[in-house]
């Protein structure tokens, strides 16, 4: 099968960054509620049946990269047993070690402490993204009540073909043209380059983080002003974050990254 678009970003985005964890999308969590780890091994192992996006392999032929649906294979979940401080470096880990590209594209584990149990999930961003890990994690534990209460599960998840089709039929279609069209001429004049950084960063695959905590009236407040614009809280520091750096780069041409989640 031919890749979708997003996917060949991806693919260039590894041959650049080779041998880093850099598509890796994931995480773990913990239930405060008492699990019962064979029916979690059930759940996760219906989700790997249900969902071919899962079991997408890609395959490389003189240097033509396609996929292919692997045959569902019922597989042992392993059960990880750690001590609570163990538990954030390991996983780090995990997470950091990058995928074989030739093999499968998930990581599935069971976590176990003293008095805990959990999830660990390590998927690669060709078939997954941060959204789907939320519908993974939340498709898991609906499988896990059913399992519990002996309730019937469902045989199949829409396909990931499906969406091969849907992309190549946009893409042959009329409103494809007047799309491209649209946006050959907004990039007509090319965005004036802004940072936030203080200095040229180096060029690398590792990301960071800053943190920051609000205080409840601060938090009020902002949530108060944004439910009476109308806005949601990510819309206002969107806001906030291109005034900003209008400011410290003495532009008015701001260009921000958003989100979409394949939405329209």
């Amino acid at each position: 099968m031919k890749l979708t678009a997003p996917q060949k970003n991806v693919i260039e985005t590894e041959m650049f960054f080779k041998n880093t964890s850099i598509s890796n999308v994931g995480g773990y969590m913990f239930f405060y509620r008492k699990i019962d780890i064979e029916i979690l091994k059930k759940a996760m192992q219906t989700l790997m049946k249900n969902a071919d996006a899962l079991r997408l392999r890609i395959v490389e032929n003189n240097g033509e990269v396609s996929q292919e649906f692997a045959p569902y294979e019922q597989e042992e979940i392993s059960v990880e047993t750690l001590s609570e401080h163990e538990v954030k470096n390991i996983t780090d880990k995990w997470m950091q070690t990058p995928f074989a590209l030739n093999g499968k594209l998930y990581d599935f584990r069971i976590l176990k402490t003293e008095d805990r149990v959990g999830m660990y999930i390590k998927l690669h961003h060709f078939i997954a993204d941060a959204w789907t890990m939320s519908l993974v994690v939340s498709k898991i534990m609906e499988y896990y009540e059913k399992i519990e209460n002996n309730e019937e599960l469902e045989e199949s998840l829409p396909s990931f073909a499906d969406a091969i089709t849907k992309e190549e039929t946009y893409l042959s279609s009329s409103q494809y043209q007047k799309d491209e069209e649209y946006w050959n001429k907004k990039y007509e004049t090319k965005p004036t380059y802004v940072s936030l950084a203080k200095e040229q960063a180096g060029f690398d695959a590792e990301a960071g983080r800053e943190s920051f905590v609000i205080d409840k009236e601060k938090r009020i407040q902002i949530e108060t002003y944004c439910k009476a614009k109308n806005i949601s809280p990510a819309v206002f520091w969107e806001a906030l974050l291109a005034i900003y750096a209008a400011r410290i780069n003495q532009s008015d041409d701001i260009t921000l990254c958003s989100l979409v989640v394949n939405r329209s």
